[in-house]
């Protein structure tokens, strides 16, 4: 594994979906750190693992859904989020964007799209 490569914590519900996107990531040549689905399992990796990205789906099994997460996580220190989710109401964007995120992502995503918005 590249030294330089970026570490990246994925937080997604869907076994299919992070399957592939754990898979996009390490041919771009990231590395994927952990795969979680909840919540809580997600802050409890980015705590342990400190991730230099974390990315997010917003739909998630648990209590806390992807923004609760990042709020959560966040009340740590800096934890760079980006949101990879299908939502695309704007009430969803705007209480994502109260997060401060490094960005938003649509699903579904190709590796373009990934790419741009992981660098």
């Amino acid at each position: 594994m590249d030294r330089d490569a970026t570490r990246i914590l994925l937080v997604e519900d869907d076994s299919v979906i992070a399957y592939d996107i754990k898979s996009l990531l390490t041919e771009l040549g990231y590395e994927v750190l952990d795969v979680v689905a909840t919540g809580a399992e997600a802050v409890d990796a980015a705590a342990a693992l400190s991730p230099d990205l974390v990315i997010m789906d917003i739909t998630l099994e648990g209590e806390m859904d992807g923004i609760q997460t990042a709020r959560e996580m966040q009340k740590s220190g800096d934890m760079p989020i980006v949101y990879l989710t299908a939502h695309t109401d704007i009430h969803t964007f705007l209480a994502a964007k109260k997060t401060n995120p490094y960005g938003y992502c649509m699903k579904p995503a190709g590796a373009h799209e990934i790419y741009s918005v992981v660098e």
